[in-house]
């Protein structure tokens, strides 16, 4: 298994308002067997900030990704797409709408234009059986 993880690649496509087309990738970090690239789908004017760390695979069995955003209009729905790709073949695909616009689970669905968005989202994977840990904290 670990002589795929060389060529692992994580696109995170956040999607705000609908389906919008993402900006080019950016690189988000790169190591001997992981390149991390994001690509945003609002508008190119929104201070938006992600990071995760750290930026590889091997020995490591907790992630820890943080994304920052100062939306410019009120969040009421909003979508995230992650995709892994190990070379040329997708891994994993996940897509889901995380804000709805009514009885939403986290505080910064229905944050108002200019209001600061901070989460950090953290995962732990443990190989030996089946225990995974996956949180997401936002700030008040």
């Amino acid at each position: 298994v670990l002589r795929y993880l060389h060529f692992f690649q994580l696109v995170i496509i956040l999607s705000v308002y609908g389906f919008t087309l993402a900006l080019e990738k950016q690189l988000l970090c790169t190591s001997n067997d992981i390149d991390i690239l994001y690509s945003y789908c609002g508008s190119g004017r929104d201070n938006f900030l992600f990071s995760v760390e750290p930026c590889w695979l091997r020995g490591r069995t907790e992630w820890q990704g943080t994304i920052f955003w100062i939306p410019k209009a009120d969040l009421t729905v909003a979508s995230g797409r992650i995709q892994l790709w190990n070379g040329p073949f997708k891994s994993l695909k996940w897509e889901s709408t995380v804000c709805h616009g009514v009885d939403d689970d986290y505080s910064y669905c229905g944050a108002l234009k200019g209001g600061g968005i901070h989460c950090i989202f953290r995962s732990i994977h443990r190989s030996q059986g089946v225990d995974n840990l996956c949180e997401l904290y936002t700030d008040p």
